[in-house]
């Protein structure tokens, strides 16, 4: 089946527009909040992750760090269906990545399925799989892209 899967942070997306009043204006973060917002997805708004991830990246991070906010930020832009910036910060992630570059190609696999290219995504999936075989989800993303 093609449908689409649901990542976990979007959860939290989802949880935050069921209170819209919880999303009342919120003082701009600073470069330490940075971090901290971009990876909780913004507090359930897409776009103040985005830029929260932005600012933390452009505070020069050690790259270890910089590529889960690269990684976090491509996972939001695949909640708003930006696939090609998605892609563009997976690989990113994957060329700073310390930890053999798993989250960056489940990302990949994720955002070419999306697009529909569904051989490609594939591919990225089984080189995640390959450097971590006990992982359910990327067999679940390899799965949907069949």
């Amino acid at each position: 089946m093609r449908g689409a899967v649901i990542w976990l942070g979007a959860l939290s997306f989802l949880a935050a527009s069921a209170f819209p009043g919880a999303l009342a204006a919120k003082p701009a973060p600073t470069n330490s909040d940075a971090v901290e917002l971009c990876g909780n997805g913004g507090d359930g708004d897409i776009d103040v992750g985005i830029d929260a991830c932005t600012k933390a990246i452009e505070g020069s991070p050690p790259a270890p760090q910089r590529a889960k906010l690269l990684f976090h930020r491509g996972n939001a832009y695949v909640f708003k269906e930006q696939y090609e910036a998605a892609i563009k910060d997976y690989n990113l992630a994957i060329e700073l990545s310390d930890d053999a570059s798993v989250p960056g190609f489940w990302g990949l696999c994720r955002a070419y399925r999306l697009k529909l290219n569904y051989d490609v995504a594939i591919g990225y999936c089984d080189a995640a799989i390959k450097l971590n075989p006990e992982l359910g989800k990327l067999y679940a993303e390899r799965g949907a892209a069949h």
